[in-house]
């Protein structure tokens, strides 16, 4: 099974620095496209071929191509050859690729938590830390 590298779409992803890293901002780069989330929902169900997500999005071979290309190098998609055709390739969801996502949503939570509860200490008269 090949998997795409987090480096490879995070050179693609802006050169803007994320709080989250490179792996977060490939993340971000990749599901910024409704069909790439699209073909994500989809692969949460079950492994597809090419042509089935091309099927299933109204989307030509070559755009299904790109599209599972960018997922690939963002590292949430990976694939497999089947059989002795090489051109005949599984695709199926990593869903340990959005540990990285998950936890920079976790940071900003605790920060978001950490400033609330500043901000009601304040109105609430309360000594501030």
């Amino acid at each position: 099974m090949r998997t795409g590298g987090a480096a490879e779409g995070a050179a693609n992803a802006g050169s803007a620095p994320s709080p989250g890293g490179d792996a977060a901002a490939a993340l971000f780069s990749a599901l910024a496209d409704p069909t790439r989330r699209q073909v994500v929902q989809l692969l949460g169900t079950r492994p597809w071929r090419a042509g089935e997500l091309a099927a299933a999005t109204g989307t030509s071979s070559p755009a299904m191509s790109r599209h599972l290309r960018v997922l690939l190098r963002a590292g949430l998609v990976a694939d497999e050859r089947l059989g002795s055709d090489a051109r005949a390739r599984l695709f199926r969801l990593r869903p340990q690729s959005l540990a990285a996502l998950q936890a920079w949503l976790d940071q900003l939570q605790a920060q978001w938590d950490e400033q609330l509860a500043a901000f009601k200490r304040h109105v609430d008269g309360g000594p501030e830390e």
